[in-house]
């Protein structure tokens, strides 16, 4: 441990001094937190649904194949009761639940009141509101062919019910991913071009013949950089809370764990990347 400290210490001032390596391990994460909460969108094609139709009629089996034929939803599952709803979501392939009542035709040509359910997994708020949408719109369309007037409200009502993220808020959903991001990019990234910066200049042959052995030349390398990745842990969990009122459930112990597992093996990568690479611009 004496040998390794001074070493270590060593490593966190090169850190330090350096206003590039700063600006990326501590600036980047912020920037990316704040970007990412307020700006970023995406589209959905191909979704994977499930299809709990209680009617099994002329008119449920006509919406089915109109909702499939638009090419933006894939049927993974058809449903029989309504107790397979949640394993199937927590299976993790499906991206919505639409349930079709055992008195759709009925109430649809006698009421002119029917209804149909959607049940989406509100953990990608994007996602799921792109796809209510596209149901919402199919279904119009599908009412106008079959009753062949203009358009009217409140012949198929679309009923929705949000779990997992029913407030619909987009930061639920790009805070793990930026920090994930993040915690790959300090560590596999910074720490592959720190490996091969000493190698091309020439200081690794020189660390060498040092009192040093090479596992501890590594584990100086690799824990300033594991350290830095942990404070950026905090602080992308507090900005979360503090800026986006994203709540955190669960035990943060299992969380920390788990991204300190993570960091070991972005962490192994760097090093990997570094002993094949022979200069920063290659790593």
């Amino acid at each position: 441990m004496k040998k390794i400290l001074p070493f270590i210490i060593k490593e966190f001032y090169h850190i330090f001094r350096d206003t590039k390596i700063l600006l990326i391990v501590f600036i980047m994460p912020v920037v990316l937190v704040i970007l990412f909460g307020f700006a970023i969108r995406t589209e959905v094609r191909d979704a994977r649904i499930a299809i709990l139709d209680n009617s099994k009629d002329e008119l449920s089996i006509g919406l089915t194949n109109k909702l499939l034929s638009t090419g933006y939803f894939i049927c993974d599952k058809n449903l029989e009761s309504s107790t397979q709803i949640d394993s199937e979501f927590r299976k993790g392939k499906i991206k919505m639940v639409i349930v079709i009542p055992e008195s759709f035709s009925q109430d649809f040509y006698k009421s002119a009141k029917a209804s149909i359910q959607l049940i989406t997994d509100g953990t990608n708020i994007n996602t799921s509101t792109v796809l209510r949408n596209y149901v919402e719109s199919i279904v119009e369309n599908y009412r106008q062919e079959k009753l062949n007037f203009p358009k009217q409200s409140g012949l198929i009502d679309v009923s929705i019910r949000m779990i997992y993220n029913p407030e619909m808020k987009d930061i639920y959903v790009f805070v793990p991913g930026i920090l994930a991001m993040v915690l790959m990019l300090v560590s596999a990234i910074m720490t592959s071009v720190s490996l091969a910066k000493e190698k091309e200049s020439g200081t690794l042959k020189i660390l060498k013949v040092s009192p040093l052995s090479t596992i501890h030349i590594i584990i100086g390398k690799v824990v300033p950089y594991l350290v830095i990745s942990l404070v950026n842990t905090v602080i992308i969990l507090l900005l979360s809370v503090w800026i986006f009122d994203m709540p955190i459930h669960g035990s943060l112990w299992t969380l920390a764990v788990l991204c300190l597992v993570f960091l070991i093996t972005a962490l192994s990568l760097g090093i990997f990347i570094s002993a094949l690479a022979p200069t920063q611009l290659i790593a």
